[in-house]
């Protein structure tokens, strides 16, 4: 570390002087101390720094977290030995792009790896996105931190902060959308709606309609249909807010929700009303958040948007196209 190696020379230094100021025999017994105190350090350590490099480590962090939540990051050894190591120093990159933060993290430890080292971080968690961390190198340094041996140590982390979800003002009566139609319900069973139409070979018998096939002298079943609604899409208005992006994307995600639990399917766009995501159950809603921080595809679909519900959620507002 820098700041050991300029104290260590401005002793080095104050040593030197004091021998040519002061010629006595402890005077440069001391001086002669002071030069080798570096390399009787390294001696020391040099086994410990070897074996913590060869043995290797583990960096890691959580999935996920929801927003306000401390940003937590894990290092390990690979085989969890309790062999001391005498410093390690760990210079990460962090950014949440979706909320346009970016830092550097300078992770520091001594001690023994036998349990994983945990660094927490209180800002990075503040606002909706994915975490991404990314580390190039660690240094191994000795007891006086002054030797170092370079590691080389690729690693990306990835945490998506999810948002809590708020219940938005204005929701949509769903009973009053508009039936565009109706179909055959996928394995039949009881429908408030049928059709009506001859009998076929291989019919249930209980789908007959007994009552109607009497009176026009033929065998008429009822098959079952399903209705064909509009579909509902939902359109987040995103802004260069991290606030006002934290409070639309909470009430996605309640809305989201809100379908997952009546077993109904809903979309969101992605980007700029082109890219459009189906999302059926709670996998769904972490796979499209993590699509929609890191702008990438997931589970794209095309629908006919003249026949679908908009639902546009703002900063302050939401607003309901038909």
């Amino acid at each position: 570390m820098l700041k050991n190696i300029i104290l260590y020379l401005i002793i080095l230094c104050s040593s030197f002087l004091f021998n040519i100021f002061y010629f006595k025999w402890f005077s440069w017994i001391f001086l002669l101390i002071v030069v080798l105190v570096p390399f009787i350090s390294l001696l020391i350590s040099l086994p410990m720094m070897i074996y913590t490099a060869v043995n290797g480590f583990i960096l890691y962090s959580d999935d996920e977290i929801n927003i306000n939540e401390k940003y937590k990051i894990y290092l390990t050894n690979k085989n969890n030995s309790a062999i001391p190591c005498s410093c390690l120093k760990l210079t990460l990159k962090a950014e949440n792009s979706f909320a346009d933060i970016r830092k550097k993290i300078k992770l520091k430890f001594s001690g023994t790896l036998d349990k994983a080292f945990e660094y927490c971080d209180n800002t990075l968690g503040n606002h909706c996105g994915c975490i991404t961390v990314t580390a190039k190198s660690l240094k191994i340094y000795d007891l006086l931190g002054i030797f170092f041996i370079p590691v080389r140590f690729n690693k990306t982390l990835k945490t998506n902060v999810l948002p809590k979800a708020k219940e938005p003002s204005n929701i949509p009566d769903f009973e009053n959308i508009t039936v565009l139609g109706f179909k055959p319900k996928v394995g039949g069973g009881f429908s408030d709606y049928y059709e009506l139409r001859q009998y076929q070979n291989g019919d249930s018998l209980k789908s007959i309609h007994w009552k109607l096939s009497s009176k026009i002298d033929d065998l008429v079943v009822k098959e079952p249909s399903q209705p064909i609604t509009k579909k509902f899409v939902i359109s987040p208005q995103f802004g260069k807010n991290p606030d006002s992006n934290d409070s639309i994307l909470a009430r996605l995600i309640y809305m989201c929700n809100y379908f997952n639990e009546r077993h109904m399917d809903c979309y969101a766009f992605l980007d700029n009303k082109f890219n459009i995501a189906k999302i059926s159950n709670s996998d769904d809603i972490s796979h499209y958040l993590y699509a929609l921080y890191e702008k990438i595809p997931f589970n794209q679909t095309d629908i006919d948007r003249k026949n679908a519900i908009i639902f546009n959620i703002y900063e302050d507002r939401e607003e309901v196209n038909i």
